[in-house]
């Protein structure tokens, strides 16, 4: 199965370091697990992820929440300023045959949601 994607380029203002641990702080509040950090040398790397397979695969993908549906993102906040971000599923094996326009949905909101947090700091 091909993954469902969503990729976004944004710019920030603001300190780098404080942006950094603004977008983490609401990455938790928005129920995503921090899966790893890493300083790069242009900058700093989120990877996180939301949502369940077993949920998925036990109720169904029209039966869940989009809150429940399972998304991962990757995060790269550059020093020079510019974000770039990549939501994808997280749907694993099997079919998200049903669920793209869902997936769609709320991975475009995710992205959003960065961007509002961006603009915030």
């Amino acid at each position: 199965m091909k993954e469902i994607e969503f990729n976004e380029k944004y710019n920030f203002s603001g300190d780098y370091k404080n942006v950094i641990d603004n977008v983490r702080d609401n990455l938790m509040r928005m129920n995503f697990k921090i899966a790893g950090e890493t300083k790069i040398s242009e900058g700093y790397s989120f990877h996180a992820k939301r949502g369940s397979q077993v949920k998925l695969r036990l109720l169904g993908g029209a039966l869940i929440s989009r809150n429940s549906l399972p998304i991962k993102l990757n995060l790269k906040i550059m020093k020079d300023k510019s974000v770039f971000l990549e939501v994808s599923s997280d749907v694993g094996f099997g079919s998200s045959f049903g669920m793209k326009d869902r997936l769609k949905l709320t991975m475009m909101e995710v992205g959003e949601s960065v961007r509002d947090i961006l603009k915030s700091k």
